[in-house]
């Protein structure tokens, strides 16, 4: 990156460098995307997380793929949804603001829930994995995530149940 001018009042040129794309990342870039598959058989998901955007965002991701999504925003109502509903996948955050997500994965594995849990944390260290597989996890995800992360897992999960 860099700027040149020839004073005040003259104007500004920017000129900024990029580096040069492999010929087979051109023509890739230039292949219209897939669309997404449909999943072979849709999922139930339970998203729980406080930040009610993340969560009705990502609830209306999955179910343009064409899963069946409901929203809890803490985890006492996760608790209460996931028992009404029976969800195949429950996507939890874990800094939640009555209950933590491990809390919620205890209570719902008492419940013999028999949903995948998915835990969703802003803590991504090999002790936060630890602790979130002894608490019943399935999986664990770093945030932020994006669809590339969440995406195989669900398919995963979409063609076994």
């Amino acid at each position: 990156l860099s700027v040149k001018s020839e004073g005040e009042g003259k104007g500004s040129e920017f000129i900024v460098r990029l580096p040069a794309l492999a010929a087979e990342a051109l023509r890739a870039a230039d292949r219209p995307e897939a669309p997404p598959r449909e999943p072979r058989r849709p999922l139930s998901i339970l998203i729980v997380d406080d930040n009610e955007e993340a969560a009705d965002g990502l609830a209306r991701l999955l179910a343009l793929r064409g899963h069946h999504t409901r929203v809890a925003y803490d985890g006492r109502r996760a608790i209460e949804a996931a028992a009404a509903i029976e969800p195949d996948l429950i996507i939890l955050d874990i800094g939640l603001p009555d209950l933590d997500g491990y809390e919620v994965a205890r209570e719902l594995k008492k419940g013999r829930v028999r949903a995948w849990l998915m835990a969703l944390s802003g803590y991504g260290q090999s002790e936060d994995k630890k602790k979130a597989r002894e608490a019943g996890f399935d999986f664990h995800l770093t945030k932020p995530i994006g669809l590339a992360e969440l995406d195989p897992i669900v398919a995963e999960l979409s063609s076994r149940a």
